[in-house]
């Protein structure tokens, strides 16, 4: 059934009076134009909805049943082109961020929040994805843009801009042997049970360079949840090597990791040639003014 939109509109206006002159004023058209409309719609859902008796007018039952579909079918239309214009003028937008989840969420709720101010009808989708599968997400028009801790695949598809840089630390609980120290190095990690976040893009690093210099993590858990391995740490079960900005419970320490120092920028990326979006261009302009040197990292000996 292809239904004509303009003629559901007009036979709830006439649905309402139940009266074709009035009707047909309000609608600002004739009576025998809204006459006809109201014939081809019903030549449309395959018989009468309007039952003319005299100067008596009424709903049949089939009128009476699809009243409250065609408000339903009228309110999504409605619905439809207010999101299209919205979103084609940028006066109300949506914007789909995918953050790589092993990137911690202060640094960038700080710029969301100020961005958010300046901007005040815009609405932030924001999804976790692991490295493998964000740039799936982004070239396939899933997200708009994407947070990440690394470069990924089929890099030079998109267009990278540099946000701030953190150094990898050591996290553990407030009572853990190491948590007094200024700084450890590989050997004191090893000897403590180690929790292995398995999305960690520095992770191969450090388990390789623990096997060169004969230390094996004590492996207590592994998990590609960052809560997880957040709750564990600040029960005391273990230690982990995690990006500086990535802790937000309290009663977890920081330690510098002396050796290896590993260091990784965090950017956004964004498929190029994809310019069609003003909300997209003002957030990626946004992200090249905002301060970001509170969070660049700070590095001990």
């Amino acid at each position: 059934m292809d239904l004509n939109l303009k003629r559901v509109r007009y036979f709830l206006a006439l649905s309402q009076t139940l009266n074709i002159s009035q009707a047909a004023r309000k609608l600002g058209m004739s009576q025998p134009a809204l006459t006809k409309a109201i014939q081809r719609l019903e030549e449309e859902v395959g018989g009468p909805l309007i039952r003319r008796e005299g100067r008596h007018t009424h709903l049949t039952q089939l009128g009476s049943s699809l009243i409250g579909l065609f408000e339903s079918l009228v309110t999504n239309a409605n619905y439809i082109e207010q999101t299209a214009h919205s979103l084609v003028s940028g006066e109300s937008p949506v914007l789909r961020i995918g953050v790589m989840c092993s990137v911690g969420p202060g640094p960038i709720a700080g710029f969301l929040a100020e961005h958010q101010r300046a901007h005040p009808n815009i609405e932030f989708q924001l999804q976790d994805y692991t490295r493998a599968d964000i740039a799936a997400a982004l070239l396939d028009g899933h997200i708009d843009l994407a947070i990440l801790g690394a470069t990924v695949k089929d890099e030079t598809r998109f267009r990278y801009l540099r946000l701030y840089d953190e150094a990898m630390v050591v996290a553990c609980a407030a009572n853990d042997p190491l948590a007094g120290r200024a700084t450890v190095g590989l050997k004191d990690v090893a000897r403590r049970p180690y929790l292995d976040r398995s999305q960690c893009e520095f992770r191969h690093l450090f388990l390789s360079a623990s096997q060169r210099e004969g230390f094996v993590p004590k492996l207590f858990a592994r998990s590609d949840n960052e809560d997880w391995i957040q709750n564990m740490i600040q029960a005391g079960a273990g230690v982990a090597i995690v990006p500086d900005r990535w802790v937000t419970l309290p009663g977890i320490t920081k330690i510098k990791l002396k050796d290896p120092k590993l260091v990784r920028s965090v950017s956004v990326a964004t498929p190029i040639g994809r310019a069609d979006n003003p909300s997209l261009l003002a957030i990626l302009q946004a992200l090249q003014k905002f301060s970001w040197a509170p969070q660049r990292l700070v590095l001990g000996g």
